[in-house]
């Protein structure tokens, strides 16, 4: 509930505001802007309801980041999701919760949602923003996580629920993040 009235006095110790989170951003190229968008949009705790229901198919003990790529695979399959391009002149970036409620997003979006489920469940991840290459070398932005679970070292290809156990040479990472606060380029 917002304040009706402050008594006169103005300052932040008289009254509270509630933090309304933002749903998306559109974010600026530079890596403090992208550090500061992914640090605010990545929210394990707009995740565990969707977490919490293991798909049909799951055998357990799967590693964390397998019950996450199989999940996205099947949310893929049944049209729950989908990669959604960005709109013209703006890359936007979404929280979990805006990005479930679309019914998906461009890479960004999407490799937060499952940085966000990584994060929520048992593996240290990160939220990696780079370049994707293709065999001839032409590249083009692209997102994606990449942590270590029960398995080992792990790249999830949030567009696909592809699941890599080895790095692959078409990612270029140029800025890792960490749920838990914290941004890096890449080496």
């Amino acid at each position: 509930m917002y304040p009706t009235h402050w008594d006169g006095d103005l300052s932040s110790e008289s009254w509270s505001v509630p933090r309304r989170r933002a749903a998306h951003f559109c974010v600026p190229l530079d890596f403090e802007s992208r550090c500061a968008a992914a640090l605010e949009l990545i929210r394990p705790e707009e995740v565990r309801h969707w977490i919490s229901v293991l798909p049909p198919g799951y055998a357990a003990p799967a590693p964390f980041a397998d019950q996450v790529a199989l999940r996205m695979r099947q949310e893929f399959a049944a049209g729950r999701l989908r990669y959604m391009p960005d709109p013209p002149s703006c890359d936007r970036w979404s929280s979990p919760a805006e990005t479930l409620r679309r019914g998906g997003e461009d890479c960004d979006g999407l490799a937060i949602l499952v940085t966000s489920l990584l994060a929520w469940g048992t593996a240290r991840c990160e939220f990696v923003v780079g370049h994707l290459c293709d065999g001839w070398q032409a590249c083009g932005g692209h997102a994606w996580a990449e942590g270590i679970d029960e398995a080992g070292w792990f790249l999830l290809e949030a567009t696909s629920g592809a699941l890599h156990r080895q790095q692959p040479t078409i990612y270029k990472p140029a800025m890792h993040v960490r749920p838990s606060g914290g941004c890096r380029r890449a080496r």
